[in-house]
């Protein structure tokens, strides 16, 4: 069974958030869940006496944070609830993540933005620019509306190759959880080419080439996945990403799917400037998934949380259920 890892720092709505999103991503996809409780590492103080100190207060801490999310989340069966001293969050969440194969580490969005938008914090941001699994962050406030589990999948489709692999292994997941899947294209205005301005009519003329030929990537894609998925599709059009996103009819059981920046690294989650913009537009929740290694025709390992057979979960020493 696929293994979903949800960090947690401490009692917070960010927190409460991932564990509400982390509940209704193992509904949907039937995965497993680890609580996962990252503290920094002690400060090296002279004598060693108040480091040992405050080692057993940040332990302590740690286990009272997850005997907070073991309680919130309604203890599901399977779920583990970890807790490690590390330098940074993002770097102890993405090493547990590859011992255990985890399938995408969750997080909550950092406090301070807006309800049902996407706000990064630190931790969020560096695995954004780095991890070699998909990222899944709630928006915030998600815990007052989350659904029991996600009733559509929504794909930012950019018609790569990448994206049809998305597609595919995105319908397979949809066709065994009995969700819908829904393809966006975004089309973002533009008042110049190269520098010198053009009519409107212009301007409306290729917009609408665009759309059509977006259509047509979209249903040539739609065409190569399982039947009995459904699977609809619209572009939509604004001045830029997030007024475009603004259009989308999102529900309320809706999880957006994007893929990173084709400049990142291989195997790698790398926010470029369009996925950046899409994810921080996003009113649901976002899954933003590693780099393909190569264009074959079979999923790269970092797609895991959205494919048919998901991994075995590694062994790491687990404190505390």
């Amino acid at each position: 069974m696929q293994t979903l890892v949800v960090g947690i720092r401490d009692e917070g709505e960010s927190s409460w958030d991932a564990v509400a999103l982390g509940v209704a991503a193992a509904t949907t996809i039937g995965a497993d869940l680890v609580f996962a409780n990252i503290f920094p590492t002690a400060f090296d103080f002279p004598g060693g006496a108040v480091d040992a100190e405050w080692r057993r207060y940040l332990k302590e801490r740690g286990e009272q944070v997850l005997g907070w999310a073991r309680q919130v989340a309604g203890d599901p069966a399977g779920a583990r609830y970890l807790s490690a001293g590390e330098v940074g969050s993002a770097a102890g969440l993405a090493e547990l993540a590859e011992a255990l194969t985890a399938g995408a580490i969750i997080l909550g969005s950092a406090s301070g933005g807006r309800a049902r938008r996407m706000f990064a914090g630190t931790t969020a941001d560096r695995l954004f620019h780095g991890s070699t699994v998909p990222i899944a962050v709630a928006p915030q406030d998600f815990h007052s509306w989350a659904p029991p589990r996600f009733g559509r999948f929504v794909l930012a489709y950019q018609g790569t190759e990448d994206c049809r692999r998305t597609l595919r292994a995105t319908s397979e997941v949809a066709q065994q959880a009995g969700a819908d899947v829904h393809l966006i294209t975004l089309l973002e205005r533009v008042s110049r080419i190269y520098g010198t301005p053009i009519a409107r009519e212009s301007e409306s003329e290729m917009l609408e080439r665009l759309a059509n030929e977006a259509s047509r990537l979209q249903s040539e894609a739609i065409a190569d996945c399982p039947p009995g998925v459904n699977i609809t599709m619209e572009c939509v059009r604004g001045w830029d990403a997030a007024s475009a996103m603004a259009k989308v009819d999102w529900r309320d059981d809706d999880v957006l799917v994007v893929g990173s920046g084709r400049s990142g690294l291989l195997r790698r989650v790398f926010l470029g400037d369009m996925t950046f913009k899409i994810v921080h537009a996003a009113q649901v929740p976002v899954v933003v998934l590693p780099r393909s290694a190569s264009e074959s025709p079979q999923i790269g390992e970092g797609t895991a949380w959205l494919e048919g057979q998901p991994p075995v979960p590694g062994e790491r020493e687990s404190s505390s259920k």
